[in-house]
């Protein structure tokens, strides 16, 4: 009886070759690990891009806003880098509108050079009398005349996440500086050293000069493109000198959120000798991450999706009633 049946159970029908397929197919899938095939990566994230445009521009929750320093701004304020102390007078009036945090997306790597204390002597020389050096060393040492601690001081009393770039292509000496997040972070449900976790590592960090530095946190904003040039995904941490440090989008959520605390869900199985990542919770919210801890970017639509407001108009009073109990960015 066996035997009659078998040849029966060889034969082929349209629906065992489909099963046969879909098998060797999941197989395939699976032999490559994280590791997926240039071509097949692509076609997913072709195939992505597909859907997103199927399901069209989504609603925001309406809690981020833009401050763009766009092109009416520059022409009617100035060039950029524009001097620090309108800097400081932009983010002191986003503050007093009631935002919840601002975040910078930009870094200010170097010393404001229109600082009127940088050009103090030459102001000196154009005067009719002299000026002694004791009244000269006091007004070098007059905050007023130094933009820089100017925007300085007006981060240290308000929410703020200043923000700062990682080079990824040498390795940090023990002379660079190093940001200063001010995060507790905490692992889970194991707690292997940092240097065990599969992490983007990070090379030296290009931070911000230790006067404007006075912001409550800072975050990096680096991004990886795909071989498409498309961001994808975005990094929530990354590691430098075996400790973690969170993204600018990362720490301005979490300071407006009032949250001290980050959890770095972390799995036991190891991925390249390191243990993987899962997600992050902040204030209860569960993020799920890939294996380095990059989230996939939901793309809520194009350009202007999120609200945008001119940095000129700010400045001149207008859409104060828009920037309360917001997640503001400036850039």
């Amino acid at each position: 009886m066996f035997d009659l049946k078998l040849p029966t159970l060889l034969k082929l029908s349209p629906f065992k070759i489909g099963c046969l397929l879909v098998l060797a197919a999941v197989a395939l899938y699976y032999s490559f690990g994280s590791n997926k095939p240039q071509l097949l990566a692509s076609f997913d994230n072709r195939l992505t891009d597909a859907l997103f445009s199927m399901r069209g521009k989504t609603t925001t929750s309406d809690a981020v806003v833009i401050v763009d320093i766009d092109n009416d701004s520059l022409s009617r304020i100035g060039q950029w880098p524009w001097p620090r102390n309108i800097i400081a007078d932009l983010a002191a009036r986003i503050s007093q509108a009631g935002a919840r945090v601002i975040g910078f997306d930009f870094v200010f790597a170097e010393a404001d050079r229109t600082s009127p204390k940088n050009h103090l002597d030459n102001i000196i020389s154009l005067l009719d009398s002299p000026v002694s050096g004791e009244k000269r060393q006091m007004l070098l040492e007059n905050p007023a005349l130094d933009h820089d601690l100017i925007l300085g001081n007006t981060l240290a009393a308000i929410p703020s996440v200043l923000g700062y770039v990682f080079e990824t292509d040498r390795h940090a000496g023990s002379a660079d500086p190093k940001p200063f997040p001010s995060c507790t972070i905490r692992l889970a449900p194991i707690a292997p050293p940092f240097s065990a976790i599969n992490f983007i590592p990070a090379g030296r960090a290009i931070v911000n000069v230790s006067e404007v530095a006075q912001s409550e946190s800072e975050g990096f904003f680096n991004v990886f493109p795909d071989p498409s040039g498309t961001i994808r995904k975005v990094p929530l941490f990354m590691i430098l000198d075996n400790v973690p440090y969170p993204s600018l989008a990362l720490e301005t959520m979490r300071v407006g959120a009032g949250e001290e605390e980050i959890t770095i869900h972390l799995s036991r199985q190891l991925q390249n000798n390191r243990n993987a990542i899962l997600g992050i919770t902040v204030g209860g919210r569960f993020i799920p991450t890939d294996d380095q801890g990059e989230i996939t970017v939901n793309f809520r639509g194009p350009v202007h999706t999120f609200p945008f407001l001119s940095a000129a108009d700010i400045l001149e009073g207008r859409h104060s009633d828009q920037l309360r109990d917001k997640y503001v960015l400036i850039g």
